[in-house]
C-alpha cells in the first residue's frame, strides 16, 4: 500500500527507459490515484510491468494505450473502478504472459483482438460487467494460457470447450447468469 494519491502525470511519458511502474494502493485509506492512465502512456515503450492496482480511476483506459507495448510482461490494473471497454489494441500484447483487468467495471464484450496475446499465461478479467457471448474464436491462439478467470460477469450463450487451450489448468466461469 503506497498511500499515493493525484493523477498520473503525462510528462512520465518522457521517462523513455521506464521499464518497470508499480503503484499498487490495496487497502491504501490515504489517498489513491484518481483520473484516468493518460493516453500518451502508450509511448513508453520500454514497460515490462505495469502494476497500478487499487486506485480510483475514474475514465476508461484509452482504445490504444497497448499499442506500442510489444515488450511487456505483466499489465496489473486490478481493483480500479476502471469503466468502459477492453482496449482493442490488446492485440499489440505479442509478448504479455500476464494480464489483469479483474475487479473493475469494464463492459461490453470481450474484443476478438484478445486472441493475439500468444503468450499470455494468465489472463484474469473476472469481476467487471462484460457482456456478450464468450466466443471459442477469441481464444483459440491462447495456446500457452493455463489461468482464465472470467467469472462475476454477465457473459450470456454457451461455454466453450477451450480446447484449442492445451495447457490450461483454472477456468473460472463463477456466477454467470
Amino acid at each position: 500500500d503506497s498511500g499515493i494519491g493525484g493523477t498520473l502525470p503525462r510528462e512520465m511519458v518522457n521517462l523513455e527507459h521506464l521499464v518497470i511502474l508499480g503503484i499498487d494502493n490495496t487497502g491504501g485509506i490515504h489517498g489513491k490515484l484518481s483520473g484516468g492512465i493518460p493516453a500518451e502512456f502508450a509511448n513508453l515503450t520500454s514497460l515490462s510491468i505495469f502494476h497500478l492496482q487499487g486506485n480510483d480511476f475514474t475514465e476508461p483506459l484509452p482504445d490504444h494505450l497497448f499499442e506500442n507495448w510489444y515488450e511487456i510482461n505483466t499489465i496489473n490494473l486490478n481493483s480500479n473502478t476502471l469503466p468502459g471497454s477492453i482496449p482493442s489494441s490488446v492485440d499489440a500484447l505479442e509478448s504479455c504472459t500476464d494480464l489483469d483487468l479483474s475487479h473493475n467495471r469494464l463492459t461490453n464484450e470481450i474484443p476478438p483482438q484478445i486472441s493475439g496475446m500468444e503468450n499470455v499465461g494468465i489472463l484474469k478479467l473476472n469481476n467487471n460487467e462484460l457482456t456478450g457471448q464468450i466466443r471459442e474464436e477469441d481464444f483459440q491462439h491462447l495456446v500457452k494460457c493455463r489461468t482464465l478467470l472470467l467469472g462475476f460477469n454477465s457473459f450470456t450463450g454457451a461455454v466453450p470447450s477451450f480446447t484449442a487451450m492445451p495447457l490450461l489448468s483454472n477456468v473460472d466461469l463463477t456466477y454467470l447468469p
